[in-house]
């Protein structure tokens, strides 16, 4: 009997009292009677823990704490809804959730919990909801910048509006300086902030007022965004917007000087690009319009024929310039009119932070990583020496060889400056070696280095800690080198050209430092000499003859390499001009053949779409190792590795296909087999190179 009972009450359902009090709580939740109704969900949960409302209970009190904004009661009973199990009206529950850890000041939490629901929840209501809160949320924790970034939010999914989120979006940029919102607008990779950071500059700047002298600065913020949902509230931008999404097209401009001081090699420069349109014929590429314009050297003249290009023309994107000196005025002007720019300029850094413009040549930064990266990892060397020309261009390619081969893990032992006019290079290596010293003890003139303010002589210092012991008074005796060539260092860095690199070769062999293996190796370890581009010219083996035997250099260009892309491009410029080319003519042509490739699909580009792509892209051929534009803007390139071995410069690495009779090893510095095939090279401007003979 008692078991029968048992088994009753065991499947009874719900007692009376449970049920009266889920179905009065359930009329209060629908009559908003909110303190009632968490007081029955606080019953029921209370007394029948397990009952069969107890989810229904939690998601009604919820509701009903947010609603009396008890936010961290709301939140404890929406958790509890979900950990039983509850999934109804999930993205909702999301929504409320994020909305509770707000209030609630949650800054650990919130921000990521709005922002999920701002972004991926597909109720509008709900969605801008949670931008809005976002971007409160920001404001109350003094997170300017960020207060704006929550606005993008909004602008990205359309639900910006006019006047009410702007005015938030004000008060965070009352707390930013011009800087922090030009930085803002520049370097976002949201259009929607980006556009908004630049809004809220025109206005800081008083730029929204309707008059002449704010023309240049809204028309520059329309042809940066062209489509922004702000534009509207910029007096005339739509029109200045419109040109500049719906007039170009097909036509790329080009800046070169060909008249005046420079007009050789704008010429030089003119051909790669007459080359590169052949080129993209054979291809079968649609035929694109080039327009060009003379700069003759002049910044102004090249600022305003790229203006010229810009309004009269309507071009999609301009080539050049090709001269430093005109590239800070070109590059300013390129972004305030949003037109992609590709410059041939050697000046590194014009490209940074300015999202039109792109830089193609070879710098001599780029070099001296390639070299420090194949000296160290494929040579094994690991201590260097400096031997650099006393100019700031110089110094800051030694400052840089400097602290990347220090990052990779070897060591500078000595360093030494030279007169940018010398001649003879005897005196540089005893200072390198230390031997000056001994005879001639360190004066204050010799401890500084020019332009290397934060460096001193590291053999100075090992002079001062280990000093040598000296020959006997009288005594026939040379005097012992503080830093000893190919042991405390196996290479001397030089970023200087072929003609200078060409006379310091012999001084330095005439001082024992045995460049190219000329001295006995037992007593003389070999030193390997190394530099950049600026080595990659015939002359430095015609000039300095014998004692250039093993210098090592990097170069992205290389006439006599075997990649088929090279050969075909140097045997059309011969059958065109009867001449050798040079970095210049293939910079431009790898330049033109980019700006083609892009507009090979037949497509009428906007420029926005084309820098889009530009950024984008690899060229799809490239006869400079061209390999891709870095977030800086400068191109990337594929340095090759080149020395001299046998009178003529030939290719290092990447290992050149060896001959079918090439069964010659020729001994690198250390008496290791060392292979190479290739011919002498043309080079070009750029003071730097990787090298190569053989591990120490």
């Amino acid at each position: 009997m008692l078991v029968l009972l048992a088994i009753c009450l065991l499947g009874a359902g719900p007692s009376r009292k449970e049920q009266r009090t889920a179905q009065q709580l359930q009329q209060a939740a629908t009559e908003g009677q909110h303190e009632k109704v968490l007081k029955l969900a606080e019953q029921l949960l209370t007394r029948f823990p397990d009952s069969e409302h107890r989810l229904s209970a939690h998601r009604a009190a919820g509701r009903s704490a947010m609603a009396l904004e008890r936010w961290r009661e709301a939140r404890a009973s929406l958790e509890s809804y979900l950990q039983l199990g509850g999934r109804e009206e999930l993205p909702k529950l999301q929504y409320q959730l994020a909305i509770c850890l707000a209030r609630e000041g949650r800054l650990d939490a919130a921000p990521a919990a709005l922002r999920n629901v701002a972004v991926n929840d597909s109720d509008p209501l709900r969605s801008a909801s949670a931008a809005r809160e976002l971007v409160q949320l920001r404001l109350f924790a003094g997170e300017h910048r960020a207060a704006i970034e929550a606005s993008g939010l909004l602008l990205d999914r359309a639900y910006f509006e006019i006047p009410g989120d702007l005015v938030e979006s004000r008060k965070a940029a009352s707390q930013l300086d011009e800087a922090q919102l030009s930085a803002l607008e520049r370097n976002h990779p949201s259009p929607g902030v980006a556009g908004l950071a630049g809004f809220l500059l025109l206005e800081v700047q008083g730029a929204l007022l309707d008059s002449p002298e704010s023309d240049p600065a809204r028309m520059s913020f329309a042809r940066r965004h062209p489509t922004h949902p702000l534009l509207s509230e910029v007096p005339g931008a739509t029109a200045w917007a419109a040109e500049v999404t719906g007039s170009a097209g097909r036509t790329l401009g080009v800046l070169l000087p060909l008249s005046g001081r420079y007009a050789a090699v704008g010429e030089l420069a003119q051909r790669g690009i007459q080359l590169a349109q052949s080129r993209a014929e054979e291809l079968g590429w649609p035929a694109v319009e080039m327009i060009t314009l003379d700069t003759t050297g002049d910044p102004e003249l090249a600022a305003a024929g790229l203006n010229e290009l810009a309004e009269q023309h309507k071009a999609v994107a301009v080539l050049g310039p090709l001269l430093s000196a005109e590239g800070e005025l070109v590059a300013q002007q390129a972004q305030e009119l949003a037109l992609p720019t590709l410059m041939m300029v050697q000046r590194p850094g014009l490209a940074e932070g300015r999202s039109s413009i792109f830089n193609t040549w070879v710098t001599a930064e780029e070099q001296v990583d390639a070299l420090v990266e194949h000296a160290v990892q494929r040579m094994g060397l690991s201590a260097f020496a400096i031997a650099y020309p006393a100019k700031e261009s110089s110094a800051r390619l030694a400052e840089r060889f400097w602290t990347q081969a220090t990052a990779a893990g070897a060591e500078v032992t000595s360093i030494e400056s030279y007169a940018p006019g010398a001649t003879d290079f005897r005196e540089t290596a005893m200072r390198i070696k230390g031997t000056h010293y001994l005879k001639n003890p360190p004066a204050e003139a010799d401890l500084p280095l020019p332009f290397l303010d934060q460096r001193s002589k590291p053999q100075l210092a090992k002079l001062e800690a280990e000093p040598p012991p000296l020959p006997r008074r009288g005594s026939d005796e040379e005097l012992p080198a503080v830093v000893v060539p190919g042991v405390d260092f196996q290479a001397v860095f030089v970023p200087d050209n072929y003609k200078r690199v060409s006379m310091l070769a012999p001084g330095f062999l005439f001082e024992e430092i045995n460049l190219g293996s000329h001295l006995p190796a037992q007593d003389y370890p070999p030193v390997v000499l190394m530099g950049g581009a600026a080595l990659n010219h015939p002359e430095l083996v015609s000039r300095g003859g014998k004692y250039t035997e093993g210098v090592v250099l990097v170069d992205s260009f290389f006439l006599d390499s075997a990649e088929s892309t090279v050969q075909g491009f140097a045997q059309a410029y011969r059958a065109a001009y009867q001449k050798e080319p040079s970095i210049i003519e293939a910079n431009a042509y790898d330049a033109a053949l980019l700006a083609q490739q892009l507009l090979a699909d037949g497509e009428r580009l906007s420029r926005r779409e084309f820098q889009r792509r530009l950024s984008l892209a690899s060229p799809q051929e490239s006869v400079t190792g061209a390999r891709g534009v870095r977030t800086s803007g400068e191109m990337r390139h594929e340095m090759l590795c080149l020395t001299v071995r046998k009178g003529a410069i030939v290719q290092l690495w990447p290992a050149p296909a060896k001959a079918v009779n090439d069964d010659e090893t020729e001994p690198g510095p250390a008496g290791n087999g060392e292979t190479g095939s290739g011919p002498a090279t043309e080079g070009g401007p750029t003071p730097l190179a990787p090298t190569e003979s053989n591990k120490p």
